[in-house]
C-alpha cells in the first residue's frame, strides 16, 4: 500500500509561511527580517543570501517578507520583488528593473512623485548606455546634447529623493543563479562607468 505522504509530488514552489517550515529556516528569516527593519546603515545596504540551487533561498526570502508584514504598518518597508530570470538582455533587464520599481511606488504623495520622475529619467539614461563593444553614436550624441541630464547629478538626486521617503524600500532580487555571467556582469565602456553604476541610496 502506498503511503499518501510518499505519493505526493513536490511542485518545487518556495514557501512563504513559516508555519510550514521543515528545514529550520524560520528563525534565521525572522532575525534577518528584524535586522532589515531596524538597521540604519549610512548608505544603501546590499544583503546577499548564498546557497546551492534548490536549497531553499527563495523560501527564506518568502519567510522574511512574512515577518516584515507582521510589523506595524508604519514600520513595514515597501517591498519590491524583481526576478531578472524573466527577462533577457542587459538593457532590457535594466529597464524592466526600473519599471518594476516605479510600478511599486505609491502615487499621490509629492515626494514620491518626485522620486518617480527622477527614477524615470535615471532609468532612461542607464538603460541607453550600451554594453561592451557596442558604443553607438546614438547614445553618445544623446548624452552630449545640452538638454541631456547629467547622470551623476541625477543619481544624487535620486538618492536624495529616496532619503525623503516615509518608508524604507526593500528590493528583493531572486533567481540570480539562473542568469548567465554575460547578463550579470555588465562592464561599461571606459569613461562611462559612473553612468552604469546603480545608485547607492541613503537608508530608508
Amino acid at each position: 500500500m502506498i503511503n499518501s505522504h510518499e505519493s505526493q509530488l513536490s511542485s518545487d514552489q518556495p514557501l512563504d509561511d513559516p508555519a510550514d517550515d521543515r528545514l529550520g529556516y524560520a528563525l534565521f528569516a525572522e532575525r534577518l527580517a528584524a535586522s532589515v527593519q531596524t538597521m540604519i546603515p549610512t548608505r544603501g545596504l546590499v544583503i546577499a543570501l548564498y546557497g546551492a540551487w534548490g536549497s531553499g533561498k527563495s523560501t527564506v526570502l518568502g519567510f522574511v517578507e512574512h515577518y516584515l508584514r507582521q510589523k506595524p504598518v508604519v514600520e513595514q518597508p515597501l517591498v519590491v520583488n524583481f526576478n531578472p530570470w524573466w527577462f533577457s538582455g542587459q538593457e532590457n533587464l535594466t529597464r524592466q528593473f526600473f519599471n518594476q520599481l516605479l510600478a511599486s511606488l505609491d502615487s499621490g504623495d509629492s515626494r514620491t512623485e518626485q522620486l518617480r520622475e527622477r527614477l524615470a529619467d535615471f532609468a532612461e539614461l542607464v538603460s541607453k548606455v550600451p554594453v561592451p563593444y557596442a558604443w553607438g553614436g546614438e547614445v553618445a550624441a544623446r548624452l552630449l546634447r545640452p538638454e541631456a541630464k547629467d547622470v551623476v547629478e541625477l543619481k544624487e538626486k535620486v538618492s536624495e529623493s529616496i532619503a525623503e521617503q516615509q518608508r524604507r524600500i526593500l528590493i528583493v532580487i531572486d533567481d540570480i543563479d539562473r542568469l548567465t555571467a554575460a547578463v550579470i556582469i555588465i562592464e561599461p565602456p571606459h569613461g562611462s562607468r559612473n553612468a552604469r553604476r546603480m545608485p547607492s541610496h541613503p537608508p530608508r
